[in-house]
């Protein structure tokens, strides 16, 4: 198999889970419908993974970011008040 095409697979399974559990949350129909793209696109069980730690990784580094700047708005408005 061509290794361009193979690193399209891969990226179009990791967009498509990342975009479902972007939507909220995750239906059966969803469920169904991820184990038909992985057999369609030939993802292993090792790339499932793969693709549910990164999944699982930027989320969490995208709440922190969140809360991150939150904090440091909230920081700034206690600040401008003390002025």
């Amino acid at each position: 198999m061509n290794a361009e095409v193979r690193k399209y697979e891969v990226q179009s399974y990791s967009s498509t889970l990342k975009v479902l559990y972007a939507s909220g949350s995750i239906t059966w129909e969803h469920e169904a419908l991820m184990t038909d793209l992985r057999l369609i696109l030939h993802i292993s069980n090792d790339e499932h993974l793969l693709a549910l730690r990164q999944l699982a990784s930027g989320y969490h580094v995208t709440r922190f970011h969140h809360l991150y700047i939150r904090l440091l708005r909230q920081t700034n408005d206690m600040v401008g008040s003390c002025v």
